[in-house]
Protein backbone atom coordinates (compact mmCIF):
# COMPACT_ATOMS: atom_id res chain seq x y z
CA UNK A 1 0.00 0.00 0.00
CA UNK A 2 1.14 3.44 -1.47
CA UNK A 3 2.44 5.70 2.01
CA UNK A 4 3.59 8.74 0.57
CA UNK A 5 2.98 9.89 -2.85
CA UNK A 6 4.55 12.74 -4.57
CA UNK A 7 3.62 14.75 -6.89
CA UNK A 8 5.49 17.15 -8.78
CA UNK A 9 4.86 19.14 -12.44
CA UNK A 10 8.24 17.85 -14.46
CA UNK A 11 9.73 14.96 -15.24
CA UNK A 12 11.28 14.33 -11.95
CA UNK A 13 14.50 12.22 -13.72
CA UNK A 14 16.30 15.16 -15.31
CA UNK A 15 18.54 17.29 -13.09
CA UNK A 16 16.75 20.37 -12.84
CA UNK A 17 14.71 18.21 -10.17
CA UNK A 18 16.62 17.02 -7.49
CA UNK A 19 14.86 17.86 -4.49
CA UNK A 20 11.78 15.67 -4.99
CA UNK A 21 14.73 13.06 -5.65
CA UNK A 22 16.46 13.45 -2.28
CA UNK A 23 13.30 13.91 -0.92
CA UNK A 24 11.38 10.55 -2.23
CA UNK A 25 14.84 8.52 -1.29
CA UNK A 26 14.52 9.37 1.90
CA UNK A 27 11.35 8.80 2.45
CA UNK A 28 10.86 5.44 0.87
CA UNK A 29 13.45 4.33 3.75
CA UNK A 30 10.69 4.12 6.58
CA UNK A 31 7.38 4.46 3.78
CA UNK A 32 6.26 2.85 0.49
CA UNK A 33 6.60 6.16 -1.62
CA UNK A 34 5.16 6.93 -5.11
CA UNK A 35 6.16 9.77 -7.32
CA UNK A 36 4.13 11.23 -10.02
CA UNK A 37 5.65 13.38 -12.90
CA UNK A 38 4.52 15.30 -16.39
CA UNK A 39 6.80 13.84 -18.85
CA UNK A 40 6.48 17.24 -20.47
CA UNK A 41 9.84 17.02 -22.60
CA UNK A 42 9.62 13.41 -23.40
CA UNK A 43 12.33 11.76 -21.86
CA UNK A 44 13.20 8.54 -22.99
CA UNK A 45 11.66 5.65 -21.30
CA UNK A 46 15.52 3.94 -21.23
CA UNK A 47 15.95 6.78 -17.94
CA UNK A 48 12.85 5.54 -16.08
CA UNK A 49 14.39 2.18 -15.55
CA UNK A 50 16.81 2.83 -12.58
CA UNK A 51 14.53 5.63 -11.24
CA UNK A 52 13.89 4.71 -7.06
CA UNK A 53 11.61 4.56 -5.81
CA UNK A 54 8.44 4.15 -7.98
CA UNK A 55 8.11 6.58 -10.55
CA UNK A 56 4.58 7.04 -13.08
CA UNK A 57 4.72 9.38 -15.53
CA UNK A 58 2.20 11.67 -17.36
CA UNK A 59 3.74 11.42 -21.02
CA UNK A 60 2.11 14.14 -23.04
CA UNK A 61 4.60 16.58 -24.52
CA UNK A 62 3.97 20.45 -23.91
CA UNK A 63 5.97 23.64 -24.39
CA UNK A 64 8.03 24.36 -21.26
CA UNK A 65 8.75 27.28 -19.50
CA UNK A 66 5.99 28.78 -22.14
CA UNK A 67 2.33 30.62 -21.11
CA UNK A 68 0.95 28.03 -23.40
CA UNK A 69 1.49 25.25 -20.84
CA UNK A 70 -1.59 26.29 -18.65
CA UNK A 71 -3.58 25.29 -21.12
CA UNK A 72 -2.73 21.81 -20.55
CA UNK A 73 -2.06 21.57 -17.10
CA UNK A 74 -6.03 21.03 -16.42
CA UNK A 75 -5.15 16.94 -18.77
CA UNK A 76 -2.49 16.62 -15.58
CA UNK A 77 -4.71 17.80 -12.85
CA UNK A 78 -7.09 14.69 -14.21
CA UNK A 79 -4.15 12.46 -14.28
CA UNK A 80 -2.83 12.92 -10.92
CA UNK A 81 -6.80 12.70 -9.65
CA UNK A 82 -7.38 9.11 -10.79
CA UNK A 83 -3.84 8.15 -9.48
CA UNK A 84 -4.81 9.31 -6.40
CA UNK A 85 -7.81 7.48 -6.16
CA UNK A 86 -6.48 4.21 -7.14
CA UNK A 87 -3.86 4.57 -5.18
CA UNK A 88 -5.41 6.21 -2.21
CA UNK A 89 -2.06 7.25 -0.33
CA UNK A 90 -2.00 8.48 3.73
CA UNK A 91 0.05 11.36 2.76
CA UNK A 92 0.10 13.48 -0.63
CA UNK A 93 3.24 15.83 -0.82
CA UNK A 94 2.44 18.04 -3.32
CA UNK A 95 5.12 20.29 -4.84
CA UNK A 96 4.20 24.23 -5.87
CA UNK A 97 0.99 25.64 -6.76
CA UNK A 98 0.35 23.56 -10.11
CA UNK A 99 -0.08 20.35 -8.16
CA UNK A 100 -2.05 21.51 -5.54
CA UNK A 101 -5.59 21.48 -6.50
CA UNK A 102 -6.11 17.66 -6.99
CA UNK A 103 -4.03 16.98 -4.24
CA UNK A 104 -6.34 19.49 -1.81
CA UNK A 105 -9.53 17.51 -3.63
CA UNK A 106 -8.28 14.49 -2.50
CA UNK A 107 -7.37 15.52 0.64
CA UNK A 108 -11.08 16.88 1.52
CA UNK A 109 -12.82 14.01 -0.40
CA UNK A 110 -10.80 11.42 1.41
CA UNK A 111 -9.49 12.45 4.60
CA UNK A 112 -6.12 12.20 4.40
CA UNK A 113 -3.02 14.38 4.72
CA UNK A 114 -1.64 16.87 2.51
CA UNK A 115 1.79 18.77 2.48
CA UNK A 116 2.33 21.59 0.30
CA UNK A 117 5.79 21.74 -0.33
CA UNK A 118 6.51 25.36 -2.27
CA UNK A 119 9.80 25.44 -3.74
CA UNK A 120 8.80 28.64 -5.61
CA UNK A 121 6.87 31.26 -4.68
CA UNK A 122 4.41 30.92 -8.38
CA UNK A 123 3.49 34.34 -8.87
CA UNK A 124 7.22 35.41 -8.19
CA UNK A 125 8.47 33.14 -10.82
CA UNK A 126 6.18 33.26 -13.31
CA UNK A 127 3.54 35.87 -13.80
CA UNK A 128 5.20 39.61 -14.57
CA UNK A 129 4.27 42.19 -11.93
CA UNK A 130 3.23 44.21 -14.41
CA UNK A 131 -0.20 41.94 -14.52
CA UNK A 132 -0.93 43.20 -10.99
CA UNK A 133 -4.43 41.85 -10.41
CA UNK A 134 -3.36 38.24 -11.76
CA UNK A 135 -0.37 38.99 -9.60
CA UNK A 136 -2.04 39.40 -7.06
CA UNK A 137 -4.81 36.89 -7.07
CA UNK A 138 -2.29 34.13 -7.98
CA UNK A 139 -0.35 35.08 -4.41
CA UNK A 140 -3.51 35.13 -2.09
CA UNK A 141 -4.57 31.24 -3.99
CA UNK A 142 -1.32 30.44 -2.98
CA UNK A 143 -1.34 31.67 0.64
CA UNK A 144 -5.00 30.11 1.00
CA UNK A 145 -3.64 26.42 0.18
CA UNK A 146 -1.24 27.24 2.33
CA UNK A 147 -3.68 27.76 5.36
CA UNK A 148 -5.65 24.79 4.47
CA UNK A 149 -2.60 22.46 4.26
CA UNK A 150 -1.27 19.59 6.95
CA UNK A 151 2.05 21.11 6.93
CA UNK A 152 3.87 23.43 5.07
CA UNK A 153 7.78 22.87 3.42
CA UNK A 154 9.65 25.65 1.88
CA UNK A 155 13.36 26.05 0.98
CA UNK A 156 14.35 29.52 3.40
CA UNK A 157 13.47 31.32 5.90
CA UNK A 158 12.87 33.54 3.32
CA UNK A 159 10.58 32.31 1.51
CA UNK A 160 8.43 31.74 3.67
CA UNK A 161 8.34 35.21 5.12
CA UNK A 162 6.73 36.30 1.78
CA UNK A 163 3.89 34.12 2.99
CA UNK A 164 1.58 37.18 4.68
CA UNK A 165 0.28 34.64 6.90
CA UNK A 166 2.52 31.94 8.36
CA UNK A 167 0.47 28.44 8.29
CA UNK A 168 0.24 26.66 11.53
CA UNK A 169 2.27 23.99 10.98
CA UNK A 170 5.55 24.43 8.45
CA UNK A 171 9.12 23.35 8.19
CA UNK A 172 12.68 24.79 6.38
CA UNK A 173 14.58 21.98 3.48
CA UNK A 174 17.01 23.30 2.04
CA UNK A 175 17.95 22.00 -1.30
CA UNK A 176 21.48 20.89 0.33
CA UNK A 177 23.07 18.13 -1.95
CA UNK A 178 23.62 14.24 -0.55
CA UNK A 179 27.07 13.46 -0.21
CA UNK A 180 26.50 9.27 -1.80
CA UNK A 181 30.61 9.04 -2.18
CA UNK A 182 30.81 9.73 -5.21
CA UNK A 183 34.20 11.09 -6.01
CA UNK A 184 32.76 14.68 -6.98
CA UNK A 185 34.82 16.42 -3.75
CA UNK A 186 38.59 16.20 -4.78
CA UNK A 187 40.57 18.42 -2.45
CA UNK A 188 42.46 20.96 -5.31
CA UNK A 189 45.60 21.32 -3.53
CA UNK A 190 47.28 22.12 -6.85
CA UNK A 191 45.83 24.49 -8.77
CA UNK A 192 46.36 25.72 -12.12
CA UNK A 193 47.28 29.57 -11.96
CA UNK A 194 45.61 31.88 -14.77
CA UNK A 195 43.28 29.58 -15.64
CA UNK A 196 39.65 29.41 -14.42
CA UNK A 197 36.42 27.57 -15.67
CA UNK A 198 33.11 28.47 -14.39
CA UNK A 199 30.04 26.27 -13.87
CA UNK A 200 26.65 27.40 -14.69
CA UNK A 201 23.95 24.58 -14.01
CA UNK A 202 20.12 25.81 -13.86
CA UNK A 203 17.36 26.69 -16.87
CA UNK A 204 19.01 29.02 -20.15
CA UNK A 205 17.03 31.70 -19.59
CA UNK A 206 17.65 35.75 -19.20
CA UNK A 207 18.39 37.43 -16.21
CA UNK A 208 20.81 35.16 -14.63
CA UNK A 209 23.63 37.02 -16.21
CA UNK A 210 24.47 34.59 -18.94
CA UNK A 211 24.39 37.45 -21.43
CA UNK A 212 26.78 39.85 -19.45
CA UNK A 213 29.52 36.97 -18.74
CA UNK A 214 29.38 35.76 -22.50
CA UNK A 215 30.02 40.01 -23.36
CA UNK A 216 33.31 39.76 -20.60
CA UNK A 217 34.60 36.77 -22.30
CA UNK A 218 35.78 38.86 -25.16
CA UNK A 219 37.94 40.61 -22.58
CA UNK A 220 38.95 37.35 -20.75
CA UNK A 221 41.82 35.07 -20.98
CA UNK A 222 42.10 31.77 -20.13
CA UNK A 223 38.16 31.90 -18.56
CA UNK A 224 35.70 29.21 -19.63
CA UNK A 225 32.04 28.95 -18.65
CA UNK A 226 30.27 25.41 -18.95
CA UNK A 227 26.64 25.71 -18.57
CA UNK A 228 24.03 22.80 -18.77
CA UNK A 229 20.03 22.99 -17.95
CA UNK A 230 16.89 23.28 -19.83
CA UNK A 231 16.82 26.04 -22.32
CA UNK A 232 14.02 28.57 -21.65
CA UNK A 233 14.91 31.58 -24.20
CA UNK A 234 16.47 30.65 -27.62
CA UNK A 235 17.95 34.22 -27.47
CA UNK A 236 19.96 33.01 -24.33
CA UNK A 237 20.88 30.05 -25.59
CA UNK A 238 22.04 31.17 -29.47
CA UNK A 239 24.53 33.55 -27.83
CA UNK A 240 26.26 30.82 -25.83
CA UNK A 241 26.07 28.83 -28.79
CA UNK A 242 28.22 31.80 -30.44
CA UNK A 243 30.39 32.38 -27.69
CA UNK A 244 34.04 30.71 -28.14
CA UNK A 245 34.69 29.74 -24.63
CA UNK A 246 31.01 29.08 -23.48
CA UNK A 247 30.19 25.59 -23.78
CA UNK A 248 26.34 23.93 -23.42
CA UNK A 249 26.30 20.30 -22.09
CA UNK A 250 22.84 19.58 -22.76
CA UNK A 251 20.32 18.67 -19.86
CA UNK A 252 22.45 16.49 -17.22
CA UNK A 253 20.87 14.17 -13.97
CA UNK A 254 21.50 15.51 -11.08
CA UNK A 255 24.68 13.47 -10.91
CA UNK A 256 25.88 14.88 -13.96
CA UNK A 257 25.85 18.20 -13.12
CA UNK A 258 27.23 17.99 -9.69
CA UNK A 259 29.96 15.73 -11.36
CA UNK A 260 30.80 18.85 -14.04
CA UNK A 261 30.68 21.41 -11.28
CA UNK A 262 33.19 19.37 -9.30
CA UNK A 263 35.71 19.78 -12.32
CA UNK A 264 35.42 23.54 -12.25
CA UNK A 265 37.13 26.14 -10.35
CA UNK A 266 34.19 28.12 -9.15
CA UNK A 267 30.16 28.10 -9.80
CA UNK A 268 28.24 31.62 -10.75
CA UNK A 269 25.13 31.96 -9.38
CA UNK A 270 23.35 35.28 -9.93
CA UNK A 271 19.92 36.42 -10.26
CA UNK A 272 18.89 39.88 -11.26
CA UNK A 273 17.34 41.75 -8.60
CA UNK A 274 14.65 43.49 -10.76
CA UNK A 275 13.22 40.13 -10.24
CA UNK A 276 10.79 39.18 -7.23
CA UNK A 277 11.99 35.79 -7.17
CA UNK A 278 15.38 37.50 -6.13
CA UNK A 279 14.35 38.25 -2.64
CA UNK A 280 13.74 34.85 -1.70
CA UNK A 281 15.85 33.03 -4.09
CA UNK A 282 18.04 29.90 -2.08
CA UNK A 283 19.56 27.88 -4.73
CA UNK A 284 21.25 24.70 -5.48
CA UNK A 285 23.99 26.18 -7.18
CA UNK A 286 24.92 27.86 -3.41
CA UNK A 287 25.29 24.60 -1.87
CA UNK A 288 26.75 22.30 -4.77
CA UNK A 289 29.66 24.84 -4.40
CA UNK A 290 30.07 24.05 -0.73
CA UNK A 291 29.52 20.44 -1.20
CA UNK A 292 32.10 20.26 -4.43
CA UNK A 293 34.71 22.50 -2.15
CA UNK A 294 34.89 25.72 -4.70
CA UNK A 295 33.68 28.97 -4.68
CA UNK A 296 30.67 30.62 -5.43
CA UNK A 297 29.99 34.03 -7.20
CA UNK A 298 26.86 35.41 -6.49
CA UNK A 299 24.63 38.21 -5.41
CA UNK A 300 22.34 36.29 -3.08
CA UNK A 301 22.40 34.87 0.05
CA UNK A 302 24.75 37.13 1.08
CA UNK A 303 24.27 36.14 4.95
CA UNK A 304 25.51 32.36 4.07
CA UNK A 305 28.41 33.51 2.02
CA UNK A 306 29.60 35.74 4.68
CA UNK A 307 28.96 33.44 7.61
CA UNK A 308 30.55 30.43 5.68
CA UNK A 309 33.13 32.64 3.63
CA UNK A 310 32.64 29.67 1.26
CA UNK A 311 32.41 32.39 -1.80
CA UNK A 312 32.90 35.89 -3.39
CA UNK A 313 29.08 38.01 -3.36
CA UNK A 314 28.83 40.88 -6.02
CA UNK A 315 26.64 43.21 -7.41
CA UNK A 316 24.65 41.90 -9.77
CA UNK A 317 24.20 45.77 -11.69
CA UNK A 318 28.24 46.21 -11.60
CA UNK A 319 29.81 44.40 -14.16
CA UNK A 320 33.39 45.34 -13.53
CA UNK A 321 33.24 44.12 -9.98
CA UNK A 322 32.46 40.62 -11.28
CA UNK A 323 34.97 40.90 -14.17
CA UNK A 324 37.60 41.63 -11.12
CA UNK A 325 36.40 39.23 -8.87
CA UNK A 326 37.01 36.43 -11.94
CA UNK A 327 40.05 37.81 -12.88
CA UNK A 328 41.26 37.68 -8.83
CA UNK A 329 40.01 33.99 -8.51
CA UNK A 330 41.63 33.00 -12.43
CA UNK A 331 45.06 34.45 -11.21
CA UNK A 332 45.16 33.10 -7.38
CA UNK A 333 44.65 29.55 -6.97
CA UNK A 334 45.79 30.07 -2.98
CA UNK A 335 42.11 32.10 -2.83
CA UNK A 336 40.00 29.66 -4.35
CA UNK A 337 41.28 26.81 -2.02
CA UNK A 338 40.78 28.98 0.74
CA UNK A 339 37.21 29.52 0.26
CA UNK A 340 36.62 25.99 -1.74
CA UNK A 341 38.11 24.60 1.92
CA UNK A 342 35.53 27.17 3.55
CA UNK A 343 32.55 25.81 1.78
CA UNK A 344 33.42 22.24 2.26
CA UNK A 345 33.64 22.62 5.88
CA UNK A 346 29.81 24.39 6.17
CA UNK A 347 28.95 21.57 3.70
CA UNK A 348 30.04 18.96 6.22
CA UNK A 349 28.59 20.41 9.46
CA UNK A 350 25.97 21.98 8.65
CA UNK A 351 24.41 22.23 4.54
CA UNK A 352 24.47 18.00 3.71
CA UNK A 353 20.92 16.41 3.16
CA UNK A 354 22.14 14.03 5.77
CA UNK A 355 21.03 17.02 8.31
CA UNK A 356 18.33 17.97 6.51
CA UNK A 357 16.52 14.48 6.07
CA UNK A 358 16.56 14.26 9.91
CA UNK A 359 13.90 17.73 9.94
CA UNK A 360 12.22 15.74 7.05
CA UNK A 361 11.57 12.87 9.29
CA UNK A 362 10.31 14.82 12.12
CA UNK A 363 7.76 16.32 9.54
CA UNK A 364 6.41 13.24 8.65
CA UNK A 365 6.74 11.52 12.39
CA UNK A 366 4.34 14.21 13.19
CA UNK A 367 2.22 13.69 10.35
CA UNK A 368 1.62 10.17 11.38
CA UNK A 369 0.66 11.54 14.66
CA UNK A 370 -2.03 14.07 13.59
Amino acid sequence: MIKVLIVRSNSIIIGHTPRVNKIAKSLSKRYSVLVLGWNREGVSEKLLMDYKPRLELFNLKAPLGKPSLILYIPLFWVWIFFKLIRYRPEIVHGCDLDTVLPCYIYKKIFRKKFVFDICDRYAMSYVPTKFRMLYGLVNSIEEIFCKNADFVITVSEKLMASIRKKPKKYGIIMNCPEDDGSPIYVPRRKQQEGKLTIAYMGKIRKNRYLENISIMLKDLYNVKVNTAGPIIDQDVFKLIQNTPNMKYNGVLQAKEALALEGRCDAILAMYDPSLPEYSISMPNKLFDSMMCGIPVITNIASEIVKDTRCGISVDFSDDNQVMQTIINLRDNPALRQELGSNGRRAFVEKYNWASVERELFNIYNYLYKL
